[in-house]
């Protein structure tokens, strides 16, 4: 029952794997044609604060501005700037409670959820 178990989580972590990297394809793309619609010629540079959030998406796909400027050391403009450029992208969904202004990745939360769902064990 227990080697069972660990071999399913353990197929079931490839796949998630597989899928985060198919999902990290697909939001390169379309972040991208993003900028490329708002007349942006160059790709994104890699140690900017949008592709900094884009590498750690799957490991904090709910974050605010704050938490991105304690992450990844960048300022309150370019922080809020490279959210902005996720939104526009649809790679972010913004949101607000209580007053507080933050940022959703659904796509991740979906995959987690999927997951999760995967490993229980049917009735």
């Amino acid at each position: 029952m227990f080697a069972t178990a660990v071999l399913t989580a353990t197929e079931q972590a490839g796949h998630l794997a597989t899928d985060l990297a198919d999902l990290r394809a697909g939001w390169d793309e379309r972040l991208n044609r993003a900028r490329s619609a708002s007349g942006k010629v160059r790709g994104v540079r890699a140690d900017s604060a949008t592709a900094l959030i884009v590498r750690d998406l799957p490991a904090t796909p709910v974050l605010t501005s704050a938490t991105v400027q304690r992450s990844h050391g960048v300022s309150h403009v370019a922080a809020d700037r490279a959210l902005a450029e996720l939104v526009a992208a649809e790679i972010l969904l913004v949101h607000e409670r209580r007053g507080v202004r933050y940022y959703q990745a659904p796509e991740v939360l979906d995959l987690v959820t999927v997951t999760e769902r995967r490993l229980v064990p049917r009735t």
